[in-house]
């Protein structure tokens, strides 16, 4: 004789709860339970303490699973030499970095590593990602000319 049990799923992210599946099943029967994790998150561990996110179970009695998620989060670098650069750090899927280059003394920003020309970006963290800031020394030109050849020479010296 079969008993009929009852299997309630539920997933849970923070204090959120949503209903995900519920079965009724035969006494005996083996039940694959699956979690499954939306963009962004991971799978944490079911409420009776196991880390498989896909597992089967055969429940003695009515039962209950909850699975526990978290946000992914990721390292973003920011580097760059002849300048200083601010930004890097440990962001949540789905947030903002505000990255932001400055150049030294007698240089310029002229680009980041993957082409943006904006000294101040925001950039929208799905991954772990590295940024690197270019700056170049600003170049001038000195022209030393005099009145007249005959009356007199010039000549020009760099002392860096």
């Amino acid at each position: 004789m079969k008993r009929i049990l009852s299997i309630t799923l539920a997933l849970m992210a923070t204090s959120f709860i949503a209903f995900a599946d519920q079965r009724t099943v035969d006494c005996g029967d083996q039940v694959k339970v699956t979690a499954t994790p939306a963009e962004g998150y991971h799978f944490v561990k079911w409420s009776d303490g196991s880390l498989e996110p896909a597992r089967i179970i055969e429940p003695a009695s009515d039962t209950t699973l909850t699975a526990y998620f978290a946000i992914n989060t990721y390292a973003i670098t920011a580097t760059g030499d002849n300048g200083t650069v601010t930004g890097a750090g440990t962001y949540e899927h789905g947030a903002t970095a505000t990255l932001t280059a400055t150049p030294a003394h007698c240089y310029r920003f002229v680009r980041w590593s993957d082409g943006d020309t904006h000294a101040t970006r925001q950039v929208t963290v799905t991954a772990a990602a590295d940024y690197v800031a270019e700056f170049e020394i600003i170049k001038y030109n000195v022209v030393i000319t005099s009145e007249q050849e005959s009356k007199g020479s010039v000549s020009v010296t760099v002392n860096p």
